[in-house]
């Protein structure tokens, strides 16, 4: 895990460089390393995943290019409301070979649901805000979501490793304010607003 943060760190940077500190595109950075924006409890993740908004024509064809050369698409799916881009690396270590991971999210976030929707909407990249993240002993700043906005993403995806992360969140900083109103603006299935909002309870 410390060999493919380490590989991370290196991507991470590049993008940061190649998009002028995420702003063209506008990025924020979800899953597992932006939780490290919200507590100080930390773990390993087997992939760096940012999301952003749809743009005119398909923003993750312009991402795509500016990967390092020694990446290659695993995955691209293109839809009327959402894009999805997996690109990944295999590095050696020892005598193993280690997969590492990026992933963006145009348009929407979705889960492995169908109904599991969040809608990457304007006010989800206008709030967004800058925090130096904790990659593989270095520091980088980093846009990650609105606390209320990183929330739902968790409580929506639930997997068990979401399920401790949701403890910690709250535990370290309440329930988010306004997110009943929040959840009416970016999910679409009223089933899964439903959830979230009594989970919330």
């Amino acid at each position: 895990m410390k060999r493919r943060e380490k590989e991370l760190l290196k991507l991470i940077k590049s993008l940061s460089e190649k998009t002028k500190s995420f702003s063209k595109p506008k990025l924020i950075l979800i899953g597992g390393y932006a939780l490290r924006a919200f507590t100080s409890f930390t773990r390993y993740t087997r992939d760096c995943d940012f999301a952003l908004r749809k743009g005119i024509g398909w923003r993750i064809d312009k991402l795509k290019e500016f990967l390092p050369k020694d990446y290659f698409v695993e995955a691209l799916e293109k839809r009327k409301t959402y894009g999805f881009l997996r690109c990944v690396k295999f590095v050696k270590y020892d005598k193993l070979r280690i997969k590492v991971s990026v992933d963006f999210m145009e348009g929407e976030i979705r889960g492995r649901d169908e109904k599991e929707i969040i809608l990457i909407d304007e006010k989800m990249i206008d709030n967004r805000r800058y925090i130096d993240i904790p990659i593989a002993d270095n520091f980088v700043n980093l846009p990650v979501p609105s606390y209320v906005d990183y929330f739902i993403m968790k409580v929506v995806s639930a997997r068990p490793s979401d399920i401790r992360d949701i403890a910690t969140l709250i535990l370290d900083n309440g329930i988010p304010k306004g997110v009943s109103r929040r959840i009416k603006e970016i999910l679409p299935c009223e089933t899964v607003k439903y959830l979230v909002d009594k989970y919330r309870h």
